[in-house]
Parts: C-alpha cells; sequence; structure tokens
C-alpha cells in the first residue's frame, strides 16, 4: 500500500482512541507529538481511516486517491 507510514500513524491513532496505552512501534515514525498533530478533519486521514476499518472496499479509493496525489 502506498503511504505506509500514514496507515501506520492512523493505525496507532485508532489503537489509542481504542485504549492501547503501549505497543511496538517505531519511536521515529510514531510518537506522541505525532499522533498528537494528526489533522483528522483531512481528507487523508478519513481515507486512511475507512480504509483500516474495512470501509474501503479492497482499499481502492485509498490507492486512487494516494496515486492522484503523486501525479
Amino acid at each position: 500500500m502506498p503511504n505506509r507510514k500514514l496507515i501506520n500513524q492512523v493505525f496507532t491513532w485508532l489503537a489509542v482512541e481504542a485504549g492501547a496505552d503501549g505497543g511496538i512501534v517505531d519511536p521515529l515514525q510514531i510518537n506522541i507529538d505525532t499522533i498528537n498533530g494528526i489533522d483528522t478533519e483531512s481528507d487523508t486521514f478519513k481515507l486512511t481511516k475507512s480504509l483500516l476499518l474495512g470501509e474501503d472496499e479492497f482499499g481502492m479509493e485509498y490507492i486512487t486517491a494516494m496515486r492522484e496525489a503523486a501525479r
């Protein structure tokens, strides 16, 4: 999947929102400042969250958006 770093950050944000208080993560990519700084109103966050929650079947909306952004 494209932009794996974003997927990891949103996954961690979802885990923290669900009550997780620890995990094995890369501290250079995932830290409290990163998680608190995520813009939950951005389109990329919403697309990534939808992907992770299984609302975006096969991740096609996410992949298409990432391809468009790369152009």
